[in-house]
């Protein structure tokens, strides 16, 4: 399956990664708010980044609707976890890095 659907749908998941690695990495993301509300900012990277993550779940099973092929679900679903297990841990460490009030 080497349509131009295919390819598109492939280029929009790397950007989705790539939107993703960004926004639980760079510390300008809502910069003011963690100065204010940083517990909020914290859930709010972690939930941005897990809708971020099933968006992948989510063009697997479209592609794998359109050909057929389980291959496709299981390789998306595979980065899927993949994502969501990193999430996780930069979760964690974004909750350890919060000073105590």
């Amino acid at each position: 399956m080497s349509s131009p659907f295919f390819l598109g749908l492939l280029a929009v998941s790397a950007v989705d990664v790539g939107l993703l690695a960004f926004t639980q990495m760079s510390r300008r993301v809502m910069a003011d708010r963690a100065r204010r509300d940083p517990v909020g900012r914290t859930y709010l990277v972690f939930s941005t980044g897990a809708v971020q993550s099933e968006a992948l779940a989510v063009y697997g099973l479209v592609v794998t609707l359109l050909s057929g092929s389980m291959i496709y679900v299981i390789g998306f679903s595979l980065a899927t976890w993949g994502c969501l297990g990193w999430i996780w841990t930069r979760f964690k460490q974004n909750l350890g890095s919060i000073p105590n009030i």
